[in-house]
């Protein structure tokens, strides 16, 4: 009897020593379990290509910690920084991100995604990177893993930029970022201050947009680990495309057209103005000498147009007319589920600031809806209490509304520092993609960038229509409206 009871004991020894392991790393930075009973396995399943493993030897080797990196189509962009946050995550634990432009995109792209093995048909699941034995919890509602070692992997859309305030992430990465809103971005830098921790951006280019002028200002800075590559410079060992003409004859086939072909494979930045709207008249500001510091003038008055919003985003600009027509747009404001005493206060205080006189405040065509709290409109609750009130009218077509902001765009001057925000949506609006056709809507696309738009069109279209009033000699001397 004690015989076999020693005999069991040894076994479950054995059994222990068997599946026993420590992790370690390489020096090419590959993760190894190495076992008890002297077995070696790697951790992730699959091998990384020379130019995916470039950014890991960046981060291990060189101490790289911020990156941002411009890569076409098919190049394996989800791979290349999936495996650098899971590594991490298992050797240093701590919270760690993943965020997409949206919170759905964050879903169907990487949680609920899959990969091909390069060289076979086999495909895996990127979840499955991560190995059973390190995954404590799985939360499929929240979209987090928790593994054995305390890292927490969480998966967050741009959108809902507010929800990553006060995470003291590790390291996040920034997928699909010319297509994200940049506040996620932003909010974020305190956090890698403070934490030391590390962040990719990644991206193929979408125009002029705020991820083109964010890598213009990086790649000259030696902190910063970046790289612009095209399918013509993504090669293997023996020289060779891994991105060939053939894959991308497929796309044109299938209907890509050339600007896009060009952007999406040899990040060859190209203006579209019929997929995004602005986008050759928003680079005019620039070329013209349009962006000016402290732009704004004491003499004028300062007119705010509205984007009212509800549940979502409200957006002010705040402009003046030191000519007829020419809008200075001086100062860009947006905020969301606050109500119309919040806007006043803020409109307030921005011009007490700068003693500058307040003109008129303009609305959008809603401004004239009955609220059920109140029983009045917008506009009559703000004329009860003083305020100099217009409303643009209901517009028959959406590209009437664009074809107005277009050319607004072209008469105005921006501040360059108080209407970034502004710049940024009117850069990223665009046509709404179809992902069921394969094709791009005959309409806008409802994102983060559309209330700045909307707002830019209420002031375009009270200029258009001529909705300010004139005022006598007296009334300008309250409101000193420029006409």
């Amino acid at each position: 009897m004690q015989k076999r009871q020693l005999k069991k004991t040894l076994e479950g020894l054995g059994e222990l020593q068997r599946k026993a392991f420590s992790i370690r790393q390489d020096k090419d930075t590959n993760l190894y379990f190495h076992y008890g009973d002297g077995r070696k396995e790697a951790v992730l399943p699959i091998t990384l290509r020379p130019y995916q493993h470039a950014l890991h030897a960046a981060y291990y080797h060189k101490g790289f910690k911020r990156f941002f990196e411009v890569l076409p189509r098919r190049a394996g962009k989800e791979v290349e920084s999936w495996t650098l946050i899971v590594k991490e995550a298992i050797l240093n634990p701590g919270p760690y991100a993943m965020i997409y432009p949206t919170y759905a995109a964050a879903r169907k792209i990487l949680w609920n995604g899959f990969l091909t093995i390069p060289g076979s048909t086999e495909v895996i699941r990127f979840l499955n990177f991560i190995p059973k034995c390190m995954i404590a919890r799985v939360s499929q509602q929240a979209m987090e893993i928790e593994l054995t070692n305390g890292s927490i992997i969480s998966f967050f859309g741009s959108e809902k930029y507010d929800r990553l305030r006060g995470i003291n992430l590790k390291g996040a990465v920034f997928s699909e970022y010319a297509w994200s809103d940049p506040r996620a971005y932003r909010v974020l830098m305190p956090v890698f201050k403070n934490s030391q921790g590390f962040y990719i951006l990644q991206t193929t280019y979408d125009g002029m947009n705020h991820a083109y002028h964010l890598m213009q200002k990086v790649k000259k800075d030696s902190g910063w680990f970046t790289r612009e590559e095209s399918a013509l410079t993504l090669l293997n060992d023996q020289g060779e495309r891994y991105i060939t003409d053939e894959m991308i004859d497929e796309s044109r086939r299938d209907g890509m057209p050339e600007y896009l072909i060009q952007q999406e494979y040899f990040s060859v930045v190209c203006l579209n103005e019929s997929i995004n709207y602005f986008a050759r008249a928003v680079k005019t500001i620039d070329d013209d000498g349009r962006y000016q510091n402290n732009l704004y003038d004491p003499v004028y008055p300062v007119h705010i147009a509205f984007d009212i919003g509800v549940d979502d985003a409200t957006a002010l600009v705040f402009f003046q007319l030191p000519q007829k027509n020419k809008p200075s747009i001086i100062y860009y404001l947006e905020d969301h589920r606050k109500d119309i005493s919040f806007y006043l206060e803020k409109i307030d205080r921005y011009l007490q600031s700068k003693q500058l006189r307040k003109g008129y405040l303009i609305l959008p065509h809603d401004g004239n809806n009955q609220s059920w709290q109140t029983g009045k409109t917008s506009k009559e609750w703000l004329e009860e209490r003083g305020e100099w009130v217009v409303t643009t009218p209901r517009l028959q077509s959406l590209m009437d509304g664009i074809r107005v902001i277009r050319e607004y765009i072209y008469r105005s001057t921006f501040d360059k520092i108080k209407t970034e925000r502004l710049i940024e949506c009117l850069s990223n609006y665009r046509q709404e993609f179809d992902d069921k056709r394969g094709v791009y809507k005959e309409t806008p696309c409802h994102d983060w960038s559309s209330h700045g738009v909307k707002a830019f069109q209420t002031l375009s279209l009270a200029l258009d229509r001529q909705l300010l009033p004139t005022r006598t000699e007296t009334e300008e001397a309250v409101v000193g409206c420029y006409l």
